[in-house]
C-alpha cells in the first residue's frame, strides 16, 4: 500500500501527477462532465498551494495512434478555469525537449504533457519510456483510481524508478 502525498515528500521537488482526465468532450473544448477534473483538483490544489512544479499526465479515449480530437491539448484551456495556475503544454514525447521544459517550470506551475497513449510504450509498460517520464521528476503520484488496475508505464512502470505516493482521489477511492 502507498502512503499519501504529504508536503515533505513534495517539498521543493518536481512532481510526476498521473490523473485521469479521459472526459467526454465535443467539438474539442467543449465539456461534458468535469467530474474526473473535479475529483483531482484537491491533489493538484494541493500541489500548487505548496509550490511543487507539476508534471501532469492523463489519457484521452483508447487510441491506436495521434488523433487530434484526443489531444490533451484541449484540456489546457478547460483546466484553466478550475486551476489557479499557469499551464503549460507539451505536445510530443521528445525527453530532450520535456526536460528542458521541465526543468524551467517555477514552483507551482504546470506541464501537461500529450495524451499518454499516443505513446505505444505507455501501453505497452515499457520500461525505457518509464524511465523517461521518470527522469522528468523526482516524485511520482498516482492519483488515477480509474486506470490504478492497468499495467502501464505512467501506473507501474514510474514507480520502479521514483518515491511513490497515493493522490488523495486514489487514496480515498481504496
Amino acid at each position: 500500500m502507498w502512503q499519501v502525498v504529504n508536503q515533505k515528500a513534495i517539498a521543493h521537488k518536481t512532481v510526476f501527477l498521473r490523473v485521469n482526465f479521459d472526459v467526454p468532450l465535443a467539438r474539442d473544448t467543449d465539456l461534458r462532465s468535469d467530474y474526473r477534473i473535479r475529483a483531482a483538483l484537491p491533489t493538484i490544489d494541493y500541489l500548487v498551494y505548496h509550490r511543487a512544479k507539476i508534471i501532469l499526465a492523463t489519457h484521452l479515449g483508447e487510441p491506436k495512434r495521434f488523433d487530434k480530437s484526443l489531444s490533451t491539448r484541449h484540456l489546457v484551456s478547460i483546466l484553466g478555469r478550475f486551476i489557479k495556475a499557469r499551464i503549460f503544454f507539451a505536445p510530443k514525447f521528445d525527453f530532450l525537449k520535456l526536460e528542458r521544459s521541465a526543468s524551467e517550470l517555477r514552483p507551482g506551475e504546470i506541464l501537461l504533457l500529450e495524451n499518454l497513449r499516443f505513446n505505444k510504450g505507455e501501453i505497452n509498460n515499457d520500461l525505457l519510456f518509464a524511465k523517461s517520464l521518470a527522469s522528468l521528476s523526482e516524485v511520482y503520484i498516482n492519483d488515477d483510481f480509474g486506470t490504478a488496475h492497468r499495467s502501464h508505464a505512467s501506473i507501474v512502470g514510474l514507480s520502479k524508478f521514483l518515491p511513490s505516493f497515493a493522490g488523495f482521489l486514489l487514496a480515498k477511492e481504496v
